[in-house]
């Protein structure tokens, strides 16, 4: 008889769609939330996950994530937790950049060889935040007291969470989008290997119609610069 290992299950989300840029504007990172859209795709997350029986739930703390993991709970009798070290990538300031600066900074912010040096959004380096991210990813996989998790982070977060898990660099995380709003589903035996059964799944929109650009492609065009002249000053 053959006695297979056992493993816990992680439900990874991306947070629901939010408004980077209102008026004109950039939001603070920090305070942003919800907009009507990602408002509706938590629901439908929440949907798709009614029947999942989730033991924890863990987010990053800041109000997407938690505003996401309470809709998909949907009243459940389960304490939402933060580990902050597993907050979004920091950017920089960039409100002053012209449309081309800001189309070469911005849209292959991602996409492309990362080096550990290399900055997002003229911020924080992949390298500082690869190094805060796994130590506290590889954090939950060590306590013992779960077998499901809910875990509501971020588009890089999520990425450099699996590229850990696949045993790749840096230079991966551009190969796998995260949409706002998708479920990803990860399987971990007790040595704490993972085996990725599902990979950025939007149960609003399994086959992806119409979703052509990339998470950050989209951000770009929301930005004042990407519909001037190129003549007209960016924004103050």
């Amino acid at each position: 008889m053959h006695v297979f290992p056992p493993r816990r299950r992680i439900y990874l989300l991306r947070h629901g769609e939010v408004s980077y840029i209102e008026q004109g504007r950039a939001v603070p990172t920090t305070d942003v939330t919800l907009n009507a859209q990602g408002h509706a795709q938590a629901a439908a997350a929440a949907q798709a996950l009614a029947g999942i029986p989730f033991d924890r739930a863990v987010t990053s703390g800041m109000p997407r994530t938690i505003q996401t993991a309470q809709i998909v709970l949907n009243g459940r009798n389960l304490p939402i937790e933060a580990v902050p070290e597993l907050h979004e990538i920091q950017g920089g300031t960039i409100m002053h950049l012209s449309k081309a600066e800001l189309l070469d900074t911005f849209v292959d912010a991602i996409t492309r060889p990362l080096q550990p040096e290399d900055t997002f959004l003229l911020g924080e380096t992949f390298g500082e935040f690869r190094a805060r991210i796994v130590p506290a990813w590889r954090a939950l996989l060590d306590e013992p007291h779960w077998h499901t998790m809910l875990l509501v982070l971020h588009g890089a977060v999520n990425r450099v969470i699996m590229a850990d898990v696949l045993g790749a660099e840096l230079s991966a995380l551009g190969h796998f989008e995260q949409d706002a709003g998708c479920i990803n589903v990860l399987d971990v035996n007790p040595a704490g290997y993972g085996i990725i059964r599902l990979c950025n799944y939007t149960p609003s929109n399994p086959l992806k119609t119409g979703m052509e650009l990339t998470a950050m492609e989209q951000y770009f065009l929301a930005f004042p610069q990407a519909t001037a002249s190129e003549d007209e000053q960016p924004a103050s």
